[in-house]
């Protein structure tokens, strides 16, 4: 078993920041559509997944070691999947180098970065997470 992303975060949570449902779907790449001739048949939801496997990858690279399973309340992860798939939509939009979607990438990207340093989630012995990680490294 592992954590459901939709759980966490949803396709909802990502519209509030990029201003709306159509503007997220013209994000979602073509071949993440279910058809790929309907703008609106796109989840982000592969992003969102991603974006969940950096942080747990993360959670386990730090001492002591956070497994997913020793995670109280999955949702204290929200944020950070949210800023991780933007970042991962964002660089999946980039068409030419003088697109506006290189600064809102790098600005996701940093989001993410500082969001999954900083996460102290609660754990299922009613311990709170500490440490910070010193690399975060996000494969878009």
């Amino acid at each position: 078993m592992t954590l459901d992303v939709n759980a966490i975060a949803t396709d909802s949570d990502l519209e509030a920041y990029t201003l709306g449902a159509e503007r997220l779907q013209a994000l979602i790449p073509i071949e993440w559509r279910t058809d790929p001739d309907d703008p609106e048949t796109g989840s982000a939801e592969i992003a969102r997944q991603r974006a969940l496997d950096t942080i747990l990858r993360a959670l386990e690279r730090r001492r002591p070691r956070i497994l997913w399973n020793q995670l109280a309340d999955a949702t204290q992860l929200r944020d950070a999947v949210v800023y991780g798939a933007l970042e991962i939509l964002y660089r999946a939009a980039i068409d030419h180098e003088d697109s506006p979607n290189v600064r809102r990438t790098k600005d996701y990207a940093q989001k993410f970065a500082d969001e999954v340093s900083g996460l102290q989630p609660d754990l299922i012995d009613d311990r709170v997470a500490t440490g910070s990680l010193t690399i975060l490294i996000s494969r878009g």
